[in-house]
C-alpha cells in the first residue's frame, strides 16, 4: 500500500470521526460532507505549488547557482513522497512537469536534495523560502504571467472541479449537483450528523437503511438489500422506503412541512440542501416517526 493510500485511509477515517456518517456510507460522499478533497486532489494541488513557486524564482536568484548544491524545503509530505518515486514513475502532467523543472536545476553535477519541515513553526529555513518565493512572484515574469497565489488557486479550483465531476450518479449527486455541500453549522452534534447523514443518503433515522444493515430485522428476515422490502418502508406513510430522498421529495405526510419551508410540495435540491433545511426536516422526521410509534 502507498503512502497516498495510507493517508487516504486515514482521512477517510477522520472523515466519518468529524460527520458521524457509518462505514457504509460512500467515500465520495463522506469526504464532501467532512470538507476535506481526496488525498490524491491535495497532492496535486500541493505539487502545482511547487511547481509555480520554482517558475517564479527568476534566473538570477542564488537558488539557480549553476554549481551550489540545492535543498528544496516543503511541509507537504505526500507531494515529496510523490516526486521521490523518480521522475519515471510519476503518473500526472503536473509530476512530471516539476520533474523537468528539478533536471534543468540540477544540470549535469548539481546535487537537489527534497527535504520536508514543518508548515510555519519558526524554522529559518522554510520560512525564508516562503519570503523568497513572495518576492519572486512580485517580480516582472514574462514567461509565467501569473503568480504563485493565482496559480495556486486556479490549481484548486480544477481539482475541486475533477473531484465532483468524479462522482457516481446517485441521491448525493442529485442533491448537490455541481457543487460542494455546505457545513453543517446549525444546531448540535446530533443535528449536524443528522445533516451529513442524510445528505449522504445513509441515515440511522431510515428503517430501510437500518433493515439493509441488519439493525432492524423484520420476522421473516434479519436483513434485505432490496429497496422495495416491506420491512424498509416509511413509517408515515406505508407508501415506499423512507430513504432521504422519499422524505424530501414524495413523503404524503411531510407534504405540509416541505410547503411550509419550501414553498411547494416538490422542491428542487437546491431549495433543500442547506444544512438548516436538512436539519429541520430530520427533527420533523423524528417527531413524526416517535408519534406513529407502538409498542413491539
Amino acid at each position: 500500500m502507498s503512502h497516498v493510500e495510507l493517508l487516504e485511509r486515514e482521512m477517510r477515517a477522520a472523515a466519518r470521526t468529524i460527520t458521524g456518517c457509518p462505514l457504509s456510507t460512500p467515500a465520495h460522499a463522506v469526504m464532501a460532507e467532512a470538507g476535506l478533497m481526496p488525498v490524491a486532489t491535495r497532492r496535486d494541488v500541493l505539487a502545482a505549488k511547487l511547481l509555480a513557486k520554482a517558475h517564479a524564482l527568476p534566473e538570477g536568484d542564488p537558488l539557480r547557482a549553476p554549481s551550489a548544491p540545492i535543498t528544496i524545503c516543503s511541509d507537504s509530505q505526500s507531494a515529496l513522497a510523490t516526486l521521490r518515486e523518480g521522475p519515471a514513475s510519476q503518473k500526472t502532467l503536473l509530476g512530471a512537469a516539476i520533474w523537468t523543472e528539478l533536471a534543468a536545476l540540477a544540470g549535469p553535477s548539481r546535487r537537489i536534495h527534497l527535504q520536508w519541515v514543518p508548515s510555519h513553526c519558526g524554522v529559518d529555513g522554510n520560512e525564508r523560502a516562503d519570503q523568497i518565493a513572495k518576492e519572486a512572484a512580485a517580480l516582472p515574469q514574462a514567461a509565467v504571467p501569473v503568480d504563485v497565489a493565482t496559480a495556486h488557486r486556479a490549481a484548486v479550483r480544477l481539482t475541486r472541479d475533477r473531484t465532483i465531476a468524479a462522482w457516481p450518479e446517485g441521491w448525493y449527486r442529485t442533491l448537490m449537483e455541481n457543487r460542494l455541500p455546505p457545513p453543517a453549522a446549525a444546531g448540535d452534534r446530533s443535528s449536524a450528523v443528522d445533516v451529513h447523514q442524510i445528505r449522504a443518503g445513509h441515515w440511522s433515522g431510515s428503517r430501510q437503511y437500518l433493515h439493509r444493515i441488519g439493525r432492524n430485522p423484520s420476522d421473516d428476515r434479519r436483513q434485505c438489500p432490496d429497496i422495495d422490502c416491506a420491512a424498509g418502508r416509511c413509517t408515515l406513510c406505508r407508501e415506499e422506503a423512507d430513504t432521504p430522498r422519499h422524505f424530501f421529495l414524495r413523503c404524503p405526510a411531510l407534504m405540509g412541512w416541505r410547503l411550509r419551508r419550501c414553498g411547494t410540495i416538490f422542491p428542487n435540491p437546491e431549495d433543500i440542501r442547506d444544512d438548516g433545511e436538512v436539519a429541520a426536516l430530520a427533527a420533523a422526521v423524528r417527531d413524526l416517526q416517535s408519534r406513529t410509534a407502538t409498542p413491539r
